[in-house]
């Protein structure tokens, strides 16, 4: 292991996007790190791309077509630099940073990454790693950008039992959430706008459909736990299926639609999940809007914590990765232990929800009790039923149907089953709402 205790601390770098970028310019400019900090060698694809790049940044350029740090397109003249300290990974994806990453725990270095794909597939073998090799392993940035909750989780869960995680964890989907309530805007609309502000990327798969979320819940929970959460054992719904009309009956219920995620823990059994869900106009939680996140955290002592930010861009993450920086070189850091529990992983199947579901239903007299009957059957009683008239030509009505409090392995199977109803002319649309 690199000795923390160095006056001056060597960096390599890998990536040199746009949070790269923003890093290596608060490294090299900064003069609360810079005299501390050596960014020392700078791993990128593309010498001559990236090189020419850097000439153009007044923060890298040092005259003469020289800039401040080595620009390299071999990893080993990062991993089997003595020099260098710390290795900071920012090209995300699981491969080649997961090669990267492990080597330069191998080899003693200090990681820091935001990687959260990463992290949250290969949490238990990356702090095996460190513990071996006597390395440190740090990825505040991995959730929440530059909100704190990774050290948080593991300062609260040295004294607390810490029951269940929920929170927005996804600035995207919160951000297309937000528009989509406030403006009444289509889906595809905002999408396209939280793109051109540079909220979402140019594939939104992971964000929209769920899985960025996913990923920072399996991180929060194996930490809260102290147990691996499998990525394939976490339920994911995204937000693609809910429009604008949904808002519209959210609203009548002073309800509003939120993506959260969830993680808990009872007795000897855990469990995740990722999903819309309605939650009502007053809790707190529905009023965070545009790109923020927030966390709430209940242990057996602290009771219910919340904390807010923002979750997504250039400089909180940058924020979280030079505040991990920071924490080695002060030799603040919490100890990661191994996961050492062995919990039970509980499935989606048996959870308890209340549920909002909306059909697009031919208008004749029968097709209500068609739909009522097949709620019977799977023992789910209903709470209240609105129609909405909306279509010019009178042959069609959207029906919202909310029921009392049920399992979620009969509510799946009312959908399967009204699915295949001739006079449903669309996938019903189920989201759950909060008890």
């Amino acid at each position: 292991m690199k000795n923390i205790e160095k006056q001056i601390f060597n960096i390599g770098l890998i990536g040199l996007g746009n949070i790269g970028t923003k890093v290596a310019e608060e490294l090299l400019q900064n003069d609360k790190f810079n005299q501390i900090f050596n960014l020392k060698t700078v791993l990128v694809r593309d010498l001559e791309k990236y090189y020419n790049l850097a000439l153009k940044n007044k923060k890298f350029n040092v005259g003469n077509r020289k800039i401040a740090f080595d620009l390299v397109d071999v990893p080993e003249k990062i991993i089997e630099d003595e020099n260098i300290d710390v290795v900071i990974e920012l090209i995300g994806g699981v491969g080649p940073a997961s090669e990267y990453v492990k080597k330069s725990l191998i080899a003693g270095k200090h990681v820091i990454t935001a990687n959260k794909e990463l992290i949250s597939k290969q949490i238990d073998e990356l702090l095996h790693l460190s513990n071996k090799y006597n390395s440190k392993i740090k990825f505040e940035a991995s959730v929440g950008a530059g909100i704190p909750i990774i050290e948080l989780v593991l300062e609260l869960s040295r004294q607390n039992q810490i029951r269940n995680i929920r929170g927005i964890i996804n600035g995207t989907s919160n951000y297309i959430l937000s528009k989509m309530s406030e403006d009444g805007s289509n889906f595809e609309d905002v999408l396209k706008e939280a793109q051109n502000l540079g909220f979402a990327e140019s594939d939104p798969t992971n964000d929209v459909d769920g899985f960025d979320a996913k990923f920072k819940i399996a991180i929060l929970g194996a930490l809260a736990f102290k147990s691996e959460i499998p990525l394939e054992s976490i339920y994911v719904d995204g937000i693609r299926g809910i429009t604008n009309k949904d808002f519209e009956y959210a609203k009548e219920l002073d309800l509003n639609i939120k993506l959260l995620a969830f993680a808990e823990k009872e007795g000897s059994t855990i469990f995740a999940k990722v999903h819309p869900i309605l939650i009502p106009i007053n809790d707190p939680m529905a009023k965070v809007d545009r790109n923020y996140n927030v966390i709430e955290i209940e242990g057996d002592l602290i009771g219910k914590l919340w904390i807010q930010g923002e979750g997504a861009g250039n400089n909180s993450t940058t924020s979280a990765v030079l505040g991990d920086l920071m924490s080695l070189f002060d030799s603040r850091q919490s100890d990661m232990l191994f996961l050492n529990q062995n919990l039970k992983i509980r499935t989606i199947d048996q959870d308890i929800n209340k549920y909002y579901l909306r059909l697009v239903v031919v208008d004749q007299p029968g097709v209500l009790a068609q739909i009522a009957e097949i709620f019977s059957k799977n023992k789910i009683s209903i709470a209240s039923v609105i129609q909405k008239d909306l279509y010019p030509d009178n042959q069609f009505v959207d029906l919202v149907i909310m029921t009392h409090s049920s399992i979620e392995k009969n509510i799946q199977d009312v959908v399967k089953s009204i699915s295949l109803l001739k006079v449903v002319q669309q996938d019903p649309l189920l989201i759950r709402v909060q008890n």
